[in-house]
């Protein structure tokens, strides 16, 4: 379940984490670069997430770390919540995938590669 993801050691807000590491050791998906994956994780915010955090950090010998899958917490403010499923819909569609329907729930699972 997506609450057991927020719940591993691991699982960290994803803009406190990619800048605790040196330039560039910190990544989403396949966005090449700490600045772009920033951008990413801040466009999320600016669309209306409550929380992101990142979940299932892979980690690698030398000290690079990424990861693919976010948690996004939703807001109660449906315009918030329509603007982060919206954004959601965008991403799924061009990975193959059927977009979320909005029914109430607080969390969304959200895979970037």
């Amino acid at each position: 379940m997506i609450e057991d993801l927020l719940g591993e050691p691991e699982s960290r807000e994803v803009v406190e984490w990619l800048q605790s590491g040196p330039p560039d050791t910190r990544t989403l998906g396949e966005i090449p670069t700490t600045a772009a994956s920033l951008e990413l994780a801040r466009e999320i915010y600016s669309r209306g997430a409550k929380k992101v955090t990142a979940v299932k950090i892979d980690s690698y010998p030398g000290g690079e770390q990424n990861t693919g899958k976010l948690v996004i917490t939703l807001l109660d403010d449906p315009p918030a919540r329509k603007r982060v499923f919206e954004w959601c819909a965008t991403l799924a569609e061009k990975m193959g995938f059927d977009a979320e329907i909005d029914v109430g729930q607080t969390l969304l699972f959200v895979m970037l590669d």
